[in-house]
């Protein structure tokens, strides 16, 4: 009796153990080991690198252009080197009168186209001075005395005969001038009789 007792406590001893190890008791943690782990799927973002862009490029149907980014605008530069235009002034000659269509111009290059439209030869002198117009040093003829010391003489142009033109570029700094022709005839001095014009370089 006493063995059958002792049995049948031992079964169900075991019993009890077996459906506590089903269950899982309350008073166990579960290892780290045991856990479910959660997966997580990362999708990374393509970068574009210069072989995946010419790929790109030629797989594109004919006639579609690749999409361009939009172009830098680029900073205005100075330009270098340009040779600005030389300023023009006309001048006409006759007796005895010399007129330009401009009295003032910038400095740097000046064109004058001149046009002797008279009966009798003329020239022009571009004189670089203070003085008035009608002020300036003579010689005992009357012409404008070239070599004054009050006087620069910056350029002048040939004598040219009835119906004659020409053109000369100079290069003028800021300042004072007179235009003079300064032919001496048979007539007189042409800057007595009034050839003479003031003339400004700014």
């Amino acid at each position: 009796m006493k063995t059958a007792r002792l049995c049948a406590l031992g079964i169900a001893l075991a019993a009890l153990l077996l459906a506590g190890a089903a269950c899982g008791g309350s008073g166990h943690k579960k290892s780290a080991s045991a856990r479910p782990t959660a997966t997580v799927v990362r999708t990374a973002t393509p970068v574009a690198t210069a072989s995946s862009k010419a790929t790109a490029a030629a797989t594109q149907p004919a006639g579609v252009r690749p999409t361009a980014s939009a172009p830098t605008a680029a900073a205005p530069t100075e330009e270098t080197g340009a040779t600005p235009t030389p300023a023009p002034v006309e001048v006409v000659l006759a007796e005895y009168l010399l007129v330009a269509d401009e009295n003032s111009v910038p400095a740097g290059d000046v064109t004058f186209t001149l046009r002797n439209s008279g009966t009798v030869y003329h020239n022009m002198l571009i004189i670089k001075t203070d003085l008035p117009p009608g002020s300036l040093p003579t010689n005992d003829d009357g012409s404008v005395d070239e070599f004054a010391g009050s006087l620069d003489v910056v350029d002048s142009v040939p004598d040219l005969a009835p119906g004659e033109g020409d053109a000369i570029t100079t290069t003028l700094d800021p300042g004072a001038y007179v235009l003079v022709c300064n032919i001496v005839d048979d007539h007189g001095a042409h800057y007595a009789h009034g050839m003479r014009a003031a003339f400004r370089v700014d």
